[in-house]
């Protein structure tokens, strides 16, 4: 059952990192602040996610704090990692492949369907929905980057709407490190 609940966060932290146009952010440095909303509130719940990305989203770091869940996914050159604050231990995620060559990157297989446009925080968003096997997932972009996100994977509907959005001239490279006095456990491989 833990194995499920870890893979399931880990899943809806990467969300944000597929959840990107075919060609990538337009903006070098965002912060994205997001209300989250869910039908499974026994895993996911409702809650908040951060988005920081930097060097056009060679350097993220997502934070989730919905239920008792507060987790940091980090994805950078130096390594990929998953940080529990409640109990502040990390996982080294790298039983789960690169991160990036695997498929968890700004890029989606295709463009998906354009359906529409639609204004947020200001910002006018051009609305994609994708669709494979599993359900659908319908994206709001701005210059590349998720300001909406509408997703139904096997009858669960998850929502993550931005509430702030902010460009920054600089990300401090800690937001993108595992901090001191995290203890790092290597994930068993998951074959």
């Amino acid at each position: 059952m833990k194995k499920i609940l870890i893979i399931m966060i880990i899943a809806a932290a990467l969300l944000s990192v597929q959840s990107l146009s075919a060609e990538g952010p337009k903006i070098e440095k965002a912060i994205i602040a997001y209300k989250v909303t869910s039908t499974d509130q026994e895993y996911m719940g409702n809650g908040t996610m951060e988005i920081a990305y930097d060097n056009f989203g060679k350097y993220m770091a997502t934070t989730s704090i919905t239920g008792e869940m507060n987790v940091t996914t980090i994805i950078s050159p130096e390594g990929d990692y998953m940080i529990n604050w409640n109990d502040k231990t990390g996982m080294d995620l790298s039983a789960f492949g690169d991160m990036k060559e695997d498929g968890f990157d700004f890029e989606k297989d295709d463009e998906g369907e354009k359906i529409g446009t639609e204004t947020i925080l200001g910002k006018n968003c051009e609305i994609r929905l994708y669709k494979d096997e599993y359900g659908w997932e319908k994206l709001w972009l701005w210059q590349g980057v998720p300001l909406k996100v509408v997703s139904d994977s096997e009858g669960i509907v998850t929502t993550m709407e931005a509430t702030a959005v902010s460009t920054p001239a600089s990300i401090p490279p800690s937001k993108f490190k595992v901090p001191a006095g995290i203890e790092i456990l290597k994930m068993p491989g998951l074959n």
